[in-house]
Parts: C-alpha cells; structure tokens; sequence
C-alpha cells in the first residue's frame, strides 16, 4: 500500500510517501476513497475531470482532498482510479487530474464511513532527496 494510516484517536491521519508531487496526490485521494468505500468493487465507467490552482501547496492539497469528498457524497460518484496528469508548481501551483469509477451504491461499494473534510490540523507536506511525504487529518 502507497500509504499507511497513523494512530489518531478520532479521525484518520495519513501518510503518504512517494517519488514525486504527482504521484503522492493521486495516493492521497485513493486514500481517502479507501475510507469511505471498497474500491475494488467499483468500475471504471465513468471519468472525471479535476483542474486546481492555487498559490500555496497546502491550500491545493487540501482542495485536492475536498473535492474528492465532495464527488463522492455529494455527486455519488464511486472512485476506483485516480491520475494526476500534470503538476506544476512553477508561479500558481496547478494540478490536472481525472477519477474513474461509478455511480455510487451504498450496498455494491461496501460503504464505510463518511469523510466530513480534510483539515488543516496537522497537514504536513515536505520534499527531500527520498521523495515526497504528504500527511493530513481527515475529520470523520
């Protein structure tokens, strides 16, 4: 597994490592689908298209992890795939995405639980010779 989820009392705190900014995004929306729902039931029918920009990497992360969230409750759609196409941090940070999945159904995807947000709380993103380590608090 990309990544693993930390000891916290009440919400999930993960922690992503990875080689490079495209592929730790893409491990942290899996991620947080995994918490709500079994991917492995779910089909790729279905892509979405994701485009984020901001200044600062924090806020684009967070954003990022919100609008996962929001597809999947709100638009009930089941996510079993993510590809992050593009990343530039170069001026305004921009990322590219798509999803693949489903409609959502409760009873085939295993529903888990339900993700509120991300949160700032902890948030911890930082970049060395090993690669990329993302780590963020999921409110549940």
């Amino acid at each position: 597994m990309p990544y693993r989820f930390l000891d916290h009392s009440t919400d999930a705190l993960v922690e992503i490592r990875h080689t490079d900014m495209r592929g730790a995004l893409a491990d942290a929306a899996l991620s947080t689908v995994d918490i709500m729902l079994d991917r492995s039931t779910v089909q790729n029918q279905i892509m979405r298209s994701f485009t984020i920009r901001d200044d600062a990497v924090h806020r684009l992360l967070y954003q990022w992890l919100d609008d996962i969230i929001f597809v999947t409750l709100a638009d009930g759609f089941a996510i079993r795939d993510v590809v992050v196409d593009a990343f530039d941090d170069s001026g305004h940070i921009t990322m590219e995405a798509r999803a693949f999945g489903e409609p959502l159904d409760p009873i085939k995807h295993k529903f888990r639980v339900e993700v509120k947000a991300p949160t700032y709380h902890e948030m911890e993103i930082s970049c060395n010779h090993d690669g990329i380590m993302l780590r963020f608090l999921l409110d549940l």
